[in-house]
């Protein structure tokens, strides 16, 4: 197993079981980043980030409230054969998340054209470090993450298309098109505005470990404020 160091460039071969080491959230946005540019050589910067960040999809949840401490000590494996480990994703426990995205088969590329784009599917196993700078480890935290390029649009041959528009003089024109072969174009932004595909399961971890770290903090919170009322600051009046 070989450990890939950032910044990654996906001209040198991701193989399976490679690791790429990251210190912390910020080196996982950044190995985002260059995924993205990656796949979409004319990704729209701004709609990429637009996204819904990572650490919020990775975070534990406690109590409806996400974990605010450290994520770090971040590794992530490539996956062998990351097509098929998202279509087998539900079946193999894994789950998804509502901002992460629809993992199992209905990720299933049906025509041939899209087909040919499941090697350059690429997915991670991540594995990472929560702590809080009172406590310092509380657990680990496992998720899947896999990235991959926009489906192209295709038009089938035998496909007519006829659009009627007005010129400025007024006079009607029809444009009529038939396709007498298949034909099939690359596209930078989807209808949902995406600029790539991106899943992120939702996180696996010990939610004991998380809820103990909640309620110890409110206590302590609590107790804080217990001492600041017994011994309040007495601010002197002012004419």
């Amino acid at each position: 197993m070989s450990e890939v160091p950032l910044p990654l460039q996906l001209e040198s071969i991701i193989m399976p079981g490679d690791v790429i080491t990251l210190a912390s959230l910020k080196d996982l946005v950044d190995f985002e980043n260059v995924m993205a540019s990656a796949i979409n050589p004319f990704i729209d910067q701004t709609l990429w980030a637009g996204r819904v960040s990572i650490g919020e999809l990775i975070r534990p949840k406690v109590k409806g409230h996400l974990f605010n401490g450290n994520i770090t000590d971040i590794t992530l494996t490539a996956m062998n054969e990351p097509y098929e480990r998202l279509l087998d994703a539900a079946a193999r426990g894994v789950k998804s998340s509502r901002q992460g995205g629809q993992l199992g088969e209905k990720n299933v590329l049906s025509n041939k054209y899209s087909v040919e784009h499941t090697q350059e599917y690429k997915g991670f196993i991540l594995q990472a470090n929560a702590s809080s700078s009172g406590r310092g480890l509380i657990g680990r935290i496992q998720s899947e993450l896999w990235y991959a390029p926009l489906s192209p649009r295709i038009r089938n041959a035998g496909t007519v298309v006829q659009q009627t528009y007005i010129t400025k003089a007024g006079v009607e024109h029809i444009y009529r098109r038939e396709f007498n072969e298949d034909y099939v174009w690359t596209i930078n932004v989807d209808s949902y505005g995406r600029v790539i595909k991106r899943w992120v399961s939702r996180p696996e971890y010990d939610p004991d470990k998380f809820v103990e770290l909640n309620e110890t903090s409110r206590k302590i919170g609590l107790t804080v404020l217990q001492k600041a009322l017994q011994y309040p600051i007495v601010a002197p009046m002012r004419d």
